[in-house]
């Protein structure tokens, strides 16, 4: 996860963080079943929206 900090994503940082703790839930109860359990959970991607929100700027 990145320590850069950006306002209005609380619902984003916490629907990310819960991905990756049910990932790693699930791995070691299915994996004995030989089921492979993983993410993919791309990063934040700045677009012209946010720079007028003032969303990920620096």
């Amino acid at each position: 996860m990145t320590a850069r900090r950006s306002p209005n994503l609380v619902a984003y940082s916490a629907a990310k963080a819960r991905l990756l703790g049910l990932t790693r839930s699930l791995a070691p109860e299915l994996g004995p079943f030989g089921i492979c359990v993983n993410t993919v959970m791309p990063g934040a991607i700045q677009v012209e929206a946010e720079n007028t929100r003032g969303w990920l700027l620096h």
